[in-house]
């Protein structure tokens, strides 16, 4: 992330988060084998852990200097307030609809994270500081 960017991570790590969720929904709304889902499960979880704390270093970014720790809190609560609602969508979509419209419901969050990072951010450059031994 600091070599390419913060956008050059966080918007194609979503957006194949988003479509791995969408090989799930098709092996859900298709009554694929089991092995299907399976190979669809692998992708999520991989894509999960490279998406993992990109978020958080995009947040970092963001936070002013006097105010990390406030900034930092809000952050967050906001992403875990993320990570309670989405279980819930899901299980309500899922019963109100079908499992493959639920994993469609966040897949479709995905591709929204993946297109606000990429459309409506505006990343600063990175700086790059010089760690200085002391001898």
């Amino acid at each position: 992330m600091d070599k390419f960017g913060r956008k050059f991570v966080i918007v194609p790590g979503f957006a194949l988060y988003a479509t791995s969720l969408v090989v799930v929904a098709i092996t859900a709304l298709l009554d694929s084998p089991f092995v299907a889902f399976i190979a669809g499960y692998v992708m999520v979880q991989f894509t999960v852990g490279t998406i993992g704390g990109t978020m958080q270093v995009l947040g970092t970014d963001f936070s002013p200097a006097y105010a990390r720790g406030r900034f930092f809190a809000i952050w967050r609560t906001l992403a875990q307030v993320g990570s309670t609602a989405s279980p819930a969508v899901y299980a309500i979509v899922a019963e109100k609809v079908s499992y493959g419209a639920a994993f469609l419901t966040l897949s479709f969050f995905g591709y929204l994270v993946s297109f606000l990072v990429m459309a409506v951010l505006k990343v600063r450059p990175v700086r790059e500081e010089r760690v200085v031994a002391s001898g």
